[in-house]
């Protein structure tokens, strides 16, 4: 069925993904992950595409799958605010859609783009703590506590002049509600469904911790974990997040650990391997959202055990995993269930059930087209 709609995502990292690049990745996101799965689906359906990325060569605007892919600067730009205004103004212009959708890293130009000028937005908000700064209990780079700092600033902007405010579970709702007044939209974030099978599990139990070495995730605890818990082999998947510190040290720190390897960026479609492999998956966020490394382990049925990461409980509700609050009794959730395949093979079970049931793209995009077709 033909669909005349025209879409547009920003999602300036998304480029590795598109063109499904295998070397010089830098990192693989949640919201990329999100956006390039569902634009890939709604192209099937007849609607017209557009995603806006950093330029890594090429022509632009370049037609990947049917989706017109229009380059803004460079990743590694240091061009100042107003050059990327001009950069995105002209990317807006060159997309011509009816709708645009993101997570935000506009600093809410998109959104007032899209005002301006008459068309439709659509805000996702990513991590629980857009919408309450109380989470935020220590400073990090990527959320500065300060409230005029540029992100915050464009994240008001975005959530006062978008369209529709499109969330990832139940608290968002209610907090968005509570500071801004606002109605969102929950849509449960979704995958691709893979036919995986729990005979490839690794003969050696494998815990994997999945995500971007950035701060917020806290991936120096799963040296901790390590290191308290010798016999037991960690893996770590993750790309950098602006300043490469963080990345390097972890990278030292698999050097010097016998029991932790650290693999650094893996591409999106070769990452499924290392899931299914692995017995258990680890979160150690300060706070997320609802994360996409959730559906990967459900997925390829994996428990996962979490400190603070239970969106809509979840994890409890549906006998996924753990919810274990802190690093100590993370040890001791781990400790369980390493010692009871029984319980990992049923909680892994449970996970695909509840994967296959909530999250499949197939039964989330009705829910995304009925949104679309609202505004």
């Amino acid at each position: 069925m033909k669909n005349e709609k025209k879409i547009c995502f920003l999602a300036p990292t998304s480029y590795s993904l598109l063109k499904n690049k295998k070397e010089n990745i830098k990192n693989v996101i949640g919201p990329d992950i999100d956006q390039v799965t569902l634009a890939h689906e709604l192209s099937k359906k007849g609607y017209k595409i557009t995603i806006i990325t950093h330029d890594e060569g090429g022509p632009s605007p370049e037609f990947i799958n049917n989706i017109k892919v229009v380059k803004i600067y460079p990743s590694n730009s240091e061009m100042n605010l107003l050059s990327k205004i001009k950069y995105l103004w002209k990317a807006f212009k060159k997309s011509d859609s009816d709708i645009y959708f993101h997570y935000g890293d506009s600093l809410g130009i998109i959104s007032i783009f899209t005002y301006l000028m008459g068309k439709r937005s659509i805000y996702k908000i990513a991590s629980d703590v857009l919408l309450d700064r109380n989470l935020i209990i220590n400073e990090i780079k990527e959320f500065k506590s300060s409230k005029l700092n540029s992100r915050v600033i464009g994240n008001w902007i975005d959530i006062k002049l978008s369209n529709a405010i499109c969330l990832q579970n139940q608290y968002q709702f209610k907090m968005l509600k509570k500071g801004y007044n606002k109605n969102g939209n929950i849509i449960k974030n979704h995958i691709k469904i893979n036919d995986v099978y729990l005979d490839k599990k690794s003969e050696i139990p494998v815990v994997l911790w999945v995500g971007s070495m950035a701060e917020v995730k806290q991936p120096w605890l799963v040296i901790e974990l390590a290191k308290m818990m010798p016999s037991i082999k960690f893996q770590m998947i993750g790309g950098y997040q602006g300043d490469p510190t963080l990345y390097n040290y972890m990278k030292k720190q698999s050097e010097e650990l016998k029991n932790f390897e650290f693999l650094g960026v893996v591409p999106f479609d070769e990452i499924d391997y290392y899931f299914n492999k692995a017995w258990i998956l680890v979160n150690t966020s300060m706070f997320e959202g609802f994360p996409n490394s959730f559906l990967q382990a459900w997925m390829n049925y994996m428990p996962v055990v979490s400190i603070n990461a239970n969106p809509d409980e979840t994890i409890t509700d549906y006998n996924l995993g753990f919810y274990s609050r802190n690093l100590k009794q993370l040890k001791e959730d781990l400790t369980i269930l390493l010692n009871d395949e029984d319980l990992i093979k049923e909680m892994g079970i449970n996970g695909r059930k509840y994967v296959e049931n909530n999250h499949d793209i197939e039964n989330v995009l009705p829910n995304y087209i009925k949104l679309f077709n609202s505004i």
